[in-house]
Formats: structure tokens, sequence, C-alpha cells
């Protein structure tokens, strides 16, 4: 499903989240340019930023900007 329509739906439900983006990655690197993750209030996750410590660490700040 598309990352859009989930935040979409997800909002429309008056559901809070943080939509985290890749701008730039260097090369060898999971994560591409343009992976999109959405993080629900209450935890729920969809998408990928390329997962391993990125990921992680996406999350992580998304969880701060959230709260």
């Amino acid at each position: 499903m598309n990352i859009f329509r989930i935040g979409a739906e997800l909002l429309e439900r008056s559901i809070n989240l943080v939509l985290v983006t890749v701008l730039r990655t260097s090369p060898g690197r999971p994560g591409k340019d343009g992976f999109k993750l959405v993080l629900a209030e209450g935890g729920e996750l969809s998408g990928t930023v390329g997962g391993g410590a990125l990921e992680k660490r996406a999350i992580n700040e998304a969880i701060e900007v959230m709260w």
C-alpha cells in the first residue's frame, strides 16, 4: 500500500504520526534516497528506510518528535 495513503488513513482516524523520509544516503547503505516510513501513535510502523542502524535511529528520532 502507498505510504501516503496509509498516512492519510491514519490521520482520518485522528491518529498522530511521523513520516520519515531518507533524503540522501551514502553508497553501500541499505536505504535509498526517497525511502519512507510512517510511525503511528501507538508504535505501528509502515514502510522502511532501509533497516539496520539507520532505521533504528530514524524510529527513535520519530518517537522523540511525536512525544
